[in-house]
């Protein structure tokens, strides 16, 4: 993951712990401190930045997206995104209600959503091909999803894999 901790400095607001919201890693982004612990940025890698865009600025996804777009070629990069207002089903919809007060009151909120063909065109200006941008009930096998309980896949989150060009 990009991230390689976090802080868990707490405050308070009105009369609840809040925690601060995530930091980058390092002042320059993510690699620098990835490549002073080891990774060889000369040789593909796989980057695996799940669960972390939605909580930052567009302009911090685009920052970070133009860092591992100069990692080398065959780099890959899976990533996950959250659909905005109007892209999702009721089911997704219902969720993001839900979780939009949990991570509110935790003191991190969503700042971002993305739609699809956003989302590709952000990764292309940062020198990355789509290979597949697909919801989550496209993302494993669909005799997965035949199940006795009442887990189902709704369309909240997607999940993008992505090539450095170079």
């Amino acid at each position: 993951m990009l991230r390689a901790h976090r802080s868990r400095e707490e405050g308070r607001l009105d009369g609840r712990r809040t925690a601060q919201p995530h930091r980058a890693v390092g002042r320059g982004g993510p690699v620098r401190p990835l490549a002073g612990a080891g990774l060889d940025t000369a040789r593909p890698a796989l980057v695996s930045w799940l669960g972390v865009a939605y909580f930052l600025t567009r302009d911090a996804v685009a920052g970070t997206l133009a860092e591992i777009g100069r990692l080398a070629p065959g780099t890959e990069l899976v990533m996950d995104y959250a659909l905005p207002p109007g892209l999702r089903d009721a089911e997704g919809d219902a969720y993001a209600e839900i979780a939009a007060r949990v991570v509110r009151d935790a003191g991190e909120p969503s700042r971002t959503w993305f739609a699809p063909d956003e989302v590709n065109a952000l990764l292309k200006d940062h020198g990355l091909d789509v290979v597949e941008n697909l919801s989550l009930e496209r993302a494993v096998p669909p005799e997965a999803w035949r199940r006795t309980d009442a887990l189902r896949p709704f369309d909240y989150f997607r999940l993008v894999r992505a090539v450095v060009t170079g």
